[in-house]
This record gives C-alpha cells, structure tokens and sequence, in this order.
C-alpha cells in the first residue's frame, strides 16, 4: 500500500471468540455427584403409584344399572353432574374416578362401589 492509508486500517482485526451458552442441565450435570444422581432417580422410580381404578364388579354394577334404567352413557353422565364421556371412561378403565365421582356414583346407584 502506497503510504495511503486502505480503507480498513481503522479497524481491530483482532479475533474475538463467542462461547455459547450452556444449558441448565449441562451446568447441573458437571456439578452433580454421579452417586447423588443415581439415588435420586432411584427415588424418583419408587414414587411413582399407579392409580387405583374401579374393580371388576363395581363396573358390572354400574353397567347393569344403566341397563336396568334404560340410561346411555351419556345420560348417566348428565344426570351425575359428570362432564360428557366420562362414564365410558370409567366403564373402559382408562380413567380412575376422583373421590367426589366415586362419592356421587355410590349415592346415584345406591350401591358401594370399590377401587381395585
């Protein structure tokens, strides 16, 4: 260059070097004892308690006396104060009944209807 100055002699060409940023676990995981680790998920996997859901014959109850009173599904439903589908639910043991379902079932059909 000819003694003129170029036109990027006025910057820092210096590098600069950026670090990405590290996640929450990848913080928590270098600062964890790999014991700790082990017994907390240890602990995890023992808390975990399947939902009781209705036994085999308070389904049969329920079903015979929507039967017996010529009530669908849905109509059980309604009259319980139960939000649509619910009664299917229960009848096909995807869902486990609050205390308050369980509650207005045994008081609607009259019967004592149990958890498996």
């Amino acid at each position: 260059m000819d003694g003129k100055m170029s036109d990027f002699d006025h910057q820092n060409w210096t590098p600069v070097v950026v670090n990405k940023k590290r996640s929450r676990t990848e913080i928590q995981t270098k600062n964890v004892n790999p014991e700790a680790a082990r017994l907390r998920k240890i602990e995890n996997e023992e808390t975990f308690v399947k939902p009781k859901m209705l036994s085999h014959e308070s389904l049969k109850k329920i079903v015979t006396f929507r039967i017996e009173n010529k009530l669908s599904q849905t109509d059980l439903d309604s009259r319980c104060g139960f939000p649509r589908n619910t009664i299917q639910l229960l009848e096909s043991n995807k869902i486990s009944p609050s205390t308050n379902q369980l509650q207005t079932l045994n008081r609607f059909l009259k019967t004592g209807l149990t958890l498996a």
